[in-house]
C-alpha cells in the first residue's frame, strides 16, 4: 500500500521534452510541495532551472528547501544515462520512484 506522504521520498521525473505548461512540472511541484526530493532529469540545464524557479516563485518555502534538483540527462547516450545514475546514487540512500513523463 502506498502512504499519500510523500514526506523523505525521493523520486526522480525524467521529463522529455520540458514544458512549464507540462504535466510533469505540477507533478513535481506537487510532490516537493509535500515534501518529496524531486530530481527533474533533462537535458536543458537552463530551460530546467528556469521551470525549477517558476515553481519555487509559486510556492516560496521550496526555495530554500532543496527539493526541486535538475539533473543532467541526455536519454540518447548509454554513457550519459550511467553516469546520471552514478551521480545520483552518490548523493541518495534510497530511490522510491522512477517515473519518465513526456510532455509532448
Amino acid at each position: 500500500m502506498y502512504s499519500t506522504s510523500s514526506s523523505n521520498r525521493t523520486l526522480i521525473l525524467l521529463l522529455k521534452p520540458l514544458r512549464s505548461t507540462g504535466i510533469g512540472l505540477h507533478i513535481a511541484e506537487q510532490l516537493a510541495i509535500h515534501g518529496a526530493k524531486v530530481y527533474l532529469a533533462c537535458r536543458s540545464e537552463a530551460k530546467t532551472l528556469e521551470a525549477i524557479d517558476e515553481i519555487e516563485k509559486r510556492n516560496p518555502p521550496l526555495k530554500a528547501s532543496g527539493r526541486l534538483v535538475w539533473q543532467s540527462l541526455d536519454l540518447s547516450s548509454i554513457c550519459a544515462c550511467k553516469r546520471a545514475a552514478e551521480e545520483i546514487a552518490s548523493k541518495e540512500q534510497h530511490l522510491h520512484i522512477l517515473s519518465e513523463v513526456s510532455d509532448a
